[in-house]
């Protein structure tokens, strides 16, 4: 690791710049590809959140290496700020509207890297969104999600004939982390 730096002192300024860009643009990708980075900073805005890696990695089920990994990408980033007083914040919440530009943007590139003409050709949309939430909130989210569900289909199904496409609707609300409500 100090070797990395001194090496990194006697390059070029642009060597230097191209390495950070290369650094910034796989941290951006891993954030986009991988859920947890989302679910550390909804966690810190919970109550009986620890700012602990074991404690992170135990409710989301990671080991403490990926939760780690996390937590200095979050913090490379500016989106986790961490304070001398033990306090995490999430640095910016717009994070929740660019998890779902990001999703639409993976599938699309996923799908021209597949070569999916025809599926590039038609309408879709895919989003996710992680929050932190109370627990009694969440019976009302399941129970208008399965309207919201009811009158989509209702809606689509109600042009009569001439369909010529199948889609599938996906609606999903389910805990990520594994927190136990005797512990608050």
């Amino acid at each position: 690791m100090i070797a990395e730096f001194v090496q990194a002192e006697r390059e070029p300024a642009e060597a230097w710049t191209a390495r950070e860009a290369r650094t910034l643009t796989a941290d951006a990708a891993s954030l986009l590809a991988e859920w947890h980075h989302y679910a550390i900073l909804e966690l810190t805005r919970l109550e009986c959140f620890e700012p602990d890696v074991r404690w992170i990695g135990r409710v989301l089920g990671l080991h403490p290496d990926e939760v780690n990994v996390a937590l200095n990408r979050l913090l490379r980033l500016g989106l986790l700020e961490m304070s001398d007083a033990g306090r995490w914040t999430d640095a910016g919440h717009a994070v929740a509207s660019f998890e779902d530009f990001s999703t639409r943007t993976v599938t699309g590139l996923a799908e021209r890297v597949r070569g999916l003409r025809s599926a590039r050709a038609l309408p879709s949309h895919r989003s996710a969104t992680t929050v932190a939430v109370t627990i009694e909130r969440c019976r009302d989210a399941v129970s208008r999600l399965e309207r919201f569900r009811h009158q989509l289909v209702d809606d689509l199904e109600g042009g009569g004939s001439g369909r010529d496409q199948v889609y599938r609707l996906e609606l999903a609300f389910y805990p990520i982390a594994d927190l136990d409500p005797k512990e608050h």
